[in-house]
């Protein structure tokens, strides 16, 4: 699991590997408009970090509890009901993308490539896309 605050993590993502240059690009992208969307509210008031960050989830994590990175639901991700749901294509790979909020004013944007979790997770990823989308 990789979480993304700043700019500089997708830097420090792309320079162990973790993410191509594609991705790194599009979260350099979302957090630049996400940035002008904040600003656009009141200038200068808020930053990303204040509002949220992203989480990148790998094989292995155990998202079915991921109250360490603040998401206090029964069944961790499996207990979201997230606000927007997508599917994008990066760096050759199908990743599912969606905005889980945590209160009013904090949510955490969620990418997770296709295929990577147990048959359960990967039905839940497909009814929320259909459900969502």
């Amino acid at each position: 699991m990789r979480v993304v605050k700043s700019k500089e993590d997708i830097s420090l993502l792309q320079r162990a590997s973790a993410v191509g240059s594609e991705f790194a690009k599009h979260l350099e992208n979302f957090m630049d408009q996400l940035q002008a969307d904040l600003d656009d509210l009141n200038p200068g008031a808020y930053k990303m970090e204040d509002c949220g960050y992203v989480v990148i989830l790998e094989p292995g994590d155990n998202v079915r509890e991921l109250s360490h990175i603040g998401l206090y639901r029964e069944n961790g991700l499996l207990g979201c009901l997230p606000e927007w749901f997508d599917l994008v294509s990066l760096d050759g790979a199908q990743y599912y993308c969606f905005l889980e909020l945590l209160n009013d004013a904090f949510g955490v944007i969620f990418y997770t490539a296709v295929g990577i979790h147990d048959e359960e997770v990967e039905v839940w990823l497909q009814a929320k896309l259909h459900e969502v989308y």
